[in-house]
């Protein structure tokens, strides 16, 4: 959507480089929430420990908001154009 966007982990600073009247732009800097967990459990603390894993109904749920969001971006992309 003519946008070459960063090599970045952060969903909302990248949903951010859309224009401001895309159709799913506020959907996917929501996700921003998500965004900690691209590293939060590849890493150590300073302690030496991982964070505790999020509940399983909130995994659940967060997955379901993505595959929402996921049908409606493949929807918004195969639509002709006019």
């Amino acid at each position: 959507e003519g946008v070459d966007p960063a090599r970045i982990h952060a969903i909302g600073k990248l949903a951010a480089e859309l224009h401001e009247t895309h159709p799913l732009r506020s959907e996917l800097m929501a996700l921003d929430r998500l965004s900690v967990y691209a590293t939060a459990t590849r890493y150590p603390s300073p302690t030496g420990l991982l964070p505790r894993a999020p509940d399983s109904a909130v995994i659940n749920a967060e997955i379901g908001a993505v595959a929402e969001l996921l049908d409606r971006a493949q929807s918004h992309l195969t639509k002709p154009r006019r």
